[in-house]
């Protein structure tokens, strides 16, 4: 009888382990929940950012300069937001930038989507940036990119 208890424990601490050995592999990879532009811009950290106006002057060249990565590249700590800023927006948007900063003292994630939509010829497409503050992915700043 001591054998078969001693079994069963044994098992069970295997299969424990077993669990959080697999949960802790999930933990590690990107958990993106929708779609990621293929020329995704990764801003890197952006530093101490107080305002809109020092924001814009960060992500918008980036934006336009298109410094693509693969977004395979991408940590989780990169999108721990992104569920959180596209519950933000209407409809299904693209991925198309994301770096950290500190917005006025508070550690923040910034994510930046576009439309599905191709813009007219001739023009850029409309970027909304969403600065989100890393403790609860809550909104921090918001601004919009519209060419």
């Amino acid at each position: 009888m001591r054998w078969i208890v001693l079994g069963a424990t044994a098992a069970a601490a295997a299969g424990i382990a077993v669990a959080i050995l697999a949960s802790r592999g999930r933990e590690r990879s990107p958990s993106l929940t929708g779609p990621v532009s293929g020329s995704l811009v990764q801003g890197g950290d952006l530093g101490e950012l107080g305002d809109a106006e020092a924001l814009r002057n960060k992500v918008e060249p980036a934006l336009a300069q298109g410094s693509a990565k693969p977004k395979a590249a991408l940590s989780r700590e990169q999108v721990q937001c992104e569920a959180a800023a596209r519950a933000l927006q209407p409809g299904t948007q693209i991925l198309v930038y994301v770096a950290s900063s500190r917005w006025q003292g508070t550690p923040a994630q910034v994510l930046g989507f576009s439309p599905t939509t191709t813009p007219a010829a001739g023009r850029r497409t409309p970027t909304r940036i969403y600065v989100m503050g890393l403790q609860r992915c809550r909104l921090l700043s918001f601004q919009s990119y519209a060419p």
